[in-house]
């Protein structure tokens, strides 16, 4: 789709609970902030974009039911650009491989306490092995 930008709300979008937008550009902090307003996104999947940092000023009620939330490969670089996440009361799942933030498919320590074992957000950082190849019975 190569999609760089969004609406600025997509409030009325009442009865989605899955968005997948991988392989665009996204790259914007607005676009992030427009994905907010889906009040029942529960899974949100932006793997493959552009994305550096979300938003500092997410507001608090902002995705209510999220519970997934993928940002494989992309772009970023520092866990302190994730810190909005913390906003994000129902999320339980992060993955996060492909950025340049995860060293050796590990996040700091820091970042793994507080979003892990303080939030209980299952963090994704290494991708999983490769599927085996068929087997020639």
């Amino acid at each position: 789709n190569k999609l760089t930008q969004l609406p600025d709300s997509l409030a009325g979008f009442h009865t989605l609970r899955r968005l997948s937008l991988d392989d665009n550009e996204l790259d914007s902090e607005k676009a992030f902030l427009s994905l907010a307003t889906i009040p029942r996104l529960a899974s949100l999947s932006l793997a493959k974009n552009k994305v550096e940092r979300l938003p500092a000023n997410l507001p608090d009620d902002s995705f209510p039911t999220l519970m997934t939330l993928s940002l494989i490969n992309n772009n970023i670089s520092d866990e302190a650009h994730l810190l909005p996440l913390l906003k994000l009361g129902s999320l339980t799942t992060l993955l996060l491989y492909g950025n340049p933030c995860i060293h050796r498919g590990e996040t700091s320590n820091e970042f793994a306490y507080v979003m892990g074992e303080q939030r209980g957000v299952n963090i994704v950082a290494q991708a999983p092995p490769p599927p085996a190849p068929p087997s020639k019975l």
